[in-house]
């Protein structure tokens, strides 16, 4: 009976680790955000009470910085990645899915060789967001929208339909395909959806030394 009981303690705690990290995570990034809205002339302003742990669905942003200098607000919504060997891919359509990995040892470079299991996540939606939410900003202010993608994943991709180029279709035996699946591998910086992709490290560089805006 205690073995049965210690298995059962032991999957629990696997289970609840990657939350607990996850609010480890979320207060760390927390202080560091207010701090550079305080050091740098920026009013930090939540839009829910549990925007810590907005979810990714819930098709608003969770918090706001304001400047006072200049009419910028970064309206932010967070993106939840549980762990942090996990790719993420988002789709077209406003869809998005994860794949996640487990390597034989370490997870620095050349990870990929060790894999010992991975496993995609089914496809989730993602609702168009209401970057105003919870605020009575009159719309006079340039609304920067900025998707956090934290904790950080391995890396993000943009996958796309596009079309396929005369010589690359099949004529031949099959049925004539006119497009094709592409998946892009994007950056801090860039476009997703209607807002910027940022991580939680690159949201305080922008907040500390406007790298962007």
């Amino acid at each position: 009976m205690g073995f049965w009981i210690f298995v059962a303690c032991a999957v629990l705690v696997i289970l609840i680790v990657p939350y607990i990290r996850l609010v480890i995570k979320r207060i760390s990034l927390a202080v560091r955000v207010k701090r550079a809205c305080r050091e740098n002339g920026f009013t930090f302003r939540p839009a829910h009470p549990f925007w810590m742990l907005g979810r990714n669905n819930s098709g608003h942003c969770d918090f706001y910085c304001i400047s006072e200098k200049d009419s910028r607000m970064y309206s932010v919504k967070l993106f939840t990645v549980l762990h942090h060997m996990t790719d993420v891919t988002f789709f077209d359509d406003r869809k998005y899915r994860t794949k996640r990995y487990i390597p034989l040892g370490g997870r620095g470079r050349g990870f990929e060789d060790n894999i010992v299991w991975e496993k995609e996540s089914r496809i989730r939606s993602i609702r168009e967001i209401d970057w105003y939410y919870g605020t009575k900003d009159d719309f006079t202010r340039r609304n920067v929208p900025v998707l956090v993608v934290h904790p950080a994943p391995l890396k993000v991709y943009r996958s796309k339909i596009v079309p396929l180029k005369r010589l690359e279709r099949a004529y031949v035996f099959c049925k004539k395909e006119t497009t094709t699946v592409e998946n892009t591998l994007i950056h801090e910086g860039d476009w997703i959806y209607d807002a910027y992709l940022f991580s939680g490290a690159a949201l305080v560089r922008e907040l500390n030394h406007s790298c962007i805006f």
